[in-house]
């Protein structure tokens, strides 16, 4: 009797799964047989066997996921002195993985079920989740955990410790002690200490700036498969000069990204095969990654296939493709997608002319606040191109420009704040887009202020400041406020200096060929009081202006007065005049050789 118990108890040592089958068929992805071996090796206390259940709780792994399970199993491994699970647990706590305040399903349930029934749901909390339903963020006790797994000598844990150390989560910030750690880690081959070390070499503020001993920090991670440390080290060697080896050496590592499918590589290295940067020129490789890309709804990509399509760099462009590919970065909202689009639609180079179409993909890039598609919606209104005219869309698409300090459209929103068209009259917003349109330097609001304030047309006349907005407009060669600048000068002269500045003002506008000017300068100079008259030289101006004006009424009124000054000199002071005219002329309207 006790020999056949005997042999049944060896045939049930026999029969239980071993703690190297249970690890075994996790390996192999067979979860059910894994945890079926680990769990009961775990309740009896084997710290491998708990980190295990422990990760398969918190990875969902053959189980529902259970963040209060995972925490419990980690515990009781990481207390033994299973370093493993010490990290795992570390990162849990330092995360708050599954804690009251996550969003995952049986934490919705719970909350749901509270407000109904407390009680109960406690109660069932207690029964399906024993031991809690999440692991609760706790920087301090994840410090803890990872510096006991660290004391161990585990890669990762240095690592995570060093970034505590570094950031100061769970411990006084010490950039000193996190830098031994990096050290220590990457020592252990670990790629993030490594990938660290490199960037603090490359920043140069805690550690010398070395770009040499960065590229080797980035080469030992991405030589692991670190993708970080490979895009970090392509753009090292992209940015460092633009010699052949260093673009040979960028364009590798935009290569092996690029086959860790990620994103932004994928789209590097395209760019770089197209344009033949550091690798011989690949147009048709291009194409293939950036359809990879373009598959995965990359819009830059997306953008650059289409680009690349229209070209005809391929064969015969297709511009079917091309569009089709623009159209969804552009309904994604590319905004360079959109723009280009827009323009095609436009312009009806590449695709037939479509009005609406173009206006549709203007009104998308504007709406993303793309100034210049703003400006081109305005002008669309005013001109009723792939929409209605509309006066109220042509004010409101100015200010929005206005609004992003575009100085001609805010100008342009003071005319039609001024005018009351498409927006209700306002004054006091006309004066305000004005004076900010003139404060950048928008010379047709300066003139406009100079004339607002001269003649008081907002409630108040001030004639400084019309002076001083007429100059300033005046130094940028604007003739209108030039001639309006001799005007105010010596409408209220009060001296010879008055005088000289409206001559100055005049004769800067009648160097551009203004007859105004001229006419003034003849009136000033027959009849000034405050400064020597001079007939020769208001002749000369009155004869000038007379050359420049066409055959008509007021070219005789111009005539008359020239010939009221030539009474008054003899014929060798004519003479004078005459060539004093034609040596102006020669020197300000004769255009040079």
């Amino acid at each position: 009797m006790l020999s056949g118990i005997l042999n049944w108890s060896a045939r049930a040592r026999r029969a239980a799964p071993s703690l190297a089958e249970g690890v075994a068929a996790l390996k192999q992805g067979d979860f059910q047989t894994a945890m079926a071996a680990l769990r009961p090796l775990a309740a009896a206390g084997n710290p491998e066997a708990q980190r295990h259940v422990g990760l398969m709780y918190a990875q969902g792994q053959g189980v529902f996921q259970d963040f209060g399970e995972a925490g419990y199993w980690l515990r009781r491994a990481a207390e033994q002195g299973d370093a493993e699970a010490q990290h795992s647990l570390s990162h849990y706590l330092s995360s708050g993985e599954g804690a009251s305040h996550d969003g995952r399903l049986q934490m919705r349930w719970y909350s749901r079920a509270r407000k109904n029934h407390e009680n109960t749901a406690e109660e069932n909390r207690r029964l399906f989740f024993p031991h809690g339903m999440g692991i609760e963020k706790n920087l301090d006790e994840a410090f803890e955990w990872c510096r006991k797994a660290a004391e161990q000598g585990h890669p990762g844990a240095q690592s995570d410790l060093a970034l505590m150390y570094a950031t100061g989560q769970g411990v006084e910030r010490d950039i000193q002690e996190a830098i031994i750690l990096f050290k220590q880690a990457a020592a252990n081959n670990n790629p993030v200490a490594q990938y660290n070390l490199g960037s603090l070499h490359l920043k140069g503020e805690e550690l010398p700036k070395d770009e040499d001993e960065a590229a080797a920090w980035y080469r030992k991670a991405a030589e692991q498969g670190h993708l970080a440390s490979q895009i970090a080290l392509a753009m090292l060697f992209r940015n460092k000069s633009s010699s052949p080896q260093d673009m040979a050496e960028s364009a590798f590592w935009w290569s092996k990204a690029a086959e860790q499918n990620d994103i932004r590589a994928i789209y590097e290295y395209a760019r770089i095969l197209s344009l033949g940067l550091g690798v011989e020129q690949n147009k048709r490789a291009a194409q293939r990654w950036w359809l990879k890309a373009a598959e995965k709804n990359h819009a830059p990509s997306q953008l650059q296939l289409a680009k690349l399509l229209l070209s005809g760099d391929l064969g015969t462009p297709d511009v079917g493709e091309a569009v089709a590919w623009l159209r969804k970065a552009g309904a994604a909202g590319h905004l360079p997608a959109q723009l280009l689009l827009a323009q095609m639609f436009e312009s009806g180079i590449e695709t037939p002319a479509d009005p609406v179409e173009a206006a549709e993909w203007w009104r998308k890039a504007a709406e993303a606040g793309d100034l210049g598609a703003q400006l081109r919606m305005a002008q669309l209104y005013r001109e009723g191109r792939g929409m209605p005219k509309s006066p109220q869309g042509v004010a409101e698409w100015l200010l929005k420009a206005a609004e992003q300090g575009e100085a001609n459209a805010q100008f342009a929103y003071s005319v039609l704040a001024a005018n009351g068209t498409g927006i209700p009259k306002n004054e006091g917003a006309a004066e305000h887009w004005c004076r900010r349109a003139a404060e950048q330097g928008h010379a047709e609001a300066q003139y406009t202020l100079g004339v607002v304030y001269a003649v008081g047309r907002y409630g108040r006349r001030d004639i400084e400041e019309a002076k001083a907005w007429h100059r300033r407009a005046a130094e940028q060669n604007y003739i209108a406020s030039q001639i309006n600048l001799g005007i105010i000068y010596i409408q209220n002269a009060n001296g010879k200096e008055d005088y000289d500045n409206s001559v100055y003002w005049f004769k800067k506008a009648a160097a551009a060929g203004d007859i105004t000017a001229m006419v003034n300068l003849g009136l000033i100079y027959m009849q000034a009081d405050n400064i020597d008259c001079d007939l020769k030289e208001s002749y000369r101006w009155f004869s000038l202006a007379a050359s420049l004006t066409s055959e008509g009424s007021e070219k005789l009124k111009i005539l008359d007065q020239a010939a009221v000054v030539a009474k008054l000199l003899s014929a060798e002071e004519l003479k004078e005049a005459a060539n004093l005219a034609e040596s102006w002329r020669n020197d300000y309207l004769r255009p040079a050789a």
